[in-house]
């Protein structure tokens, strides 16, 4: 990884998402390609991501509060959901 830096809280690269905003809190590029990270908040109700698969990487998601519904194909660690 690259040297570390700090996101001072609200700061970011803003993404307009139609009726909502993503803040990009880190860069694959800031991570040396390790990772990117990318906060949401407020989504409207029933929103979501279609049907997906990663070949190549790994997701992650945190979620502080809220019901969501997600379908995992596959083996799944049961330490981490």
């Amino acid at each position: 990884m690259t040297a570390a830096f700090v996101v001072p809280p609200g700061e970011g690269r803003r993404l307009d998402l139609g009726n909502f905003e993503a803040l990009v809190l880190a860069t694959s590029a800031q991570t040396a390609g390790e990772f990117a990270l990318v906060q949401t908040q407020g989504e409207p109700p029933g929103f979501g991501p279609p049907l997906h698969l990663h070949r190549d990487a790994a997701e992650v998601l945190e979620q502080i509060a809220a019901e969501s519904h997600m379908d995992v194909l596959g083996p799944v660690p049961d330490t981490y959901l």
